[in-house]
């Protein structure tokens, strides 16, 4: 596991460096409020230990954006989504077996700006929190097979969470904020059990998201009562 570690603690420091490499104007900045909503799919797979060769598993995300840039290259960001994930195994001589996991998920997010008021590079880092609303098995391999320990197992861990990197571009029209970005989570803990003699030592979510948002100002919302 110490690869994936490794990879998340670069994106961090790189996020950070940017961010330090910002100059800041020193006219007046006024802060910006958003609310938007975001639609979007995203592949994913669990990354298990030993590992369980994988094809693609795709689902759905959607769900609530609120947006607060304090200053003028810095902001956060909090989400309500409803996403997802699972993974989807091989079809060979055992069958074939895919489990889909829905999930009410909370990123808290920092936000980074690079750009004008108009046209900005955005970048999101932050925890990712979620929760299991449900989880589907379809398969046609014997639920008493021992070749594949995960088949007829429930999810011990129902609440997850680990770290989110996005980038992305956000242009502002006269009608609104569009902004599309591309979005890597790594989950810190495991799905199934992985003490003592559990068949995993590790069984974690990995999730690329492709994603469209649409927002407005909450100055454009509500109108002269925020001014």
């Amino acid at each position: 596991m110490k690869p994936k570690a490794y990879h998340f603690r670069n994106i961090t420091v790189v996020a950070f460096l940017i961010l330090h490499c910002i100059s800041f104007a020193q006219s007046d900045f006024l802060p910006e409020t958003y609310l938007g909503v975001k639609q979007g799919m995203n592949i994913s797979r669990v990354s298990f230990d030993p590992a369980v060769s994988q094809d693609i598993f795709s689902g759905y995300v959607g769900g609530l954006v609120f947006r607060h840039i304090s200053q003028r290259s810095l902001g956060i960001q909090v989400e309500l989504n409803f996403l997802q994930a699972g993974w989807k195994t091989h079809g060979d001589t055992l069958g074939k077996y895919e489990r889909r996991l829905s999930y009410l998920q909370l990123p808290l997010l920092t936000q980074i700006n690079i750009g004008n008021r108009k046209s900005r590079v955005i970048i999101n880092l932050g925890p990712n929190f979620a929760y299991l609303l449900s989880e589907n098995e379809t398969t046609d391999i014997d639920p008493n097979s021992e070749e594949i320990p995960f088949v007829g197992m429930k999810v011990r861990n129902i609440f997850d969470y680990g770290l989110c990197f996005d980038i992305g571009f956000m242009q502002k029209t006269a009608i609104g904020s569009f902004q599309i970005s591309g979005r890597m989570i790594q989950s810190l803990n495991s799905l199934f059990e992985t003490a003592g003699d559990a068949p995993y030592r590790a069984s974690m979510n990995q999730i690329f998201e492709i994603n469209l948002m649409y927002m407005l100002e909450l100055k454009d919302i509500f109108g002269s009562k925020l001014q």
